[in-house]
């Protein structure tokens, strides 16, 4: 999108940056079906056309009741857009998946993390501060010297 904005300067890319965002965030996304910007504020963004003064209607304004009932259905409405998203997605990505099965003494590769197992006082001196070599080693250190 910085590329498309900058053209012919691309070492300015930072002066188009803030137009960019703002583009990119009151855009409406396909999953949500709404802008990035009107869920986190709950109202579409203004934009420069949007800020020309208009007479107020006489007699009409918003109450905080019907304002929380809105953010509610939109809130709703997201969530389940969300889900038939996910659910669609799942369904493209299982399309694709085969079911494993291993039998006794089949050869696997087991990919183990190091929070699995506990530190090894050998290998992390650094865990072992407080003690000194002579308490490891069980030397006197007296008779070295």
């Amino acid at each position: 999108m910085i590329r498309s904005v900058c053209g012919d300067k691309p070492k300015q890319w930072d002066l188009a940056l803030p137009q960019v965002e703002f583009a990119y965030n009151s855009a409406m996304h396909s999953a949500t079906g709404k802008s990035p910007f009107s869920l986190v504020y709950t109202s579409v963004p203004k934009h420069v056309v949007d800020l020309v003064k208009l007479p107020k209607a006489p007699g009409f304004s918003a109450s905080a009741e019907t304002m929380a009932k809105e953010i509610l259905a939109v809130k709703e409405a997201v969530k389940a857009k969300l889900e038939a998203t996910g659910k669609k997605n799942k369904a493209a990505a299982d399309k694709h998946k085969r079911l494993k099965v291993f039998k006794e003494g089949d050869d696997v590769m087991v990919f183990l993390r190091r929070e699995r197992f506990p530190v090894d006082e050998v290998l992390y001196p650094e865990e072992n501060l407080g003690a000194s070599s002579s308490e490891v080693e069980e030397t006197d250190v007296g008779r070295i010297s």
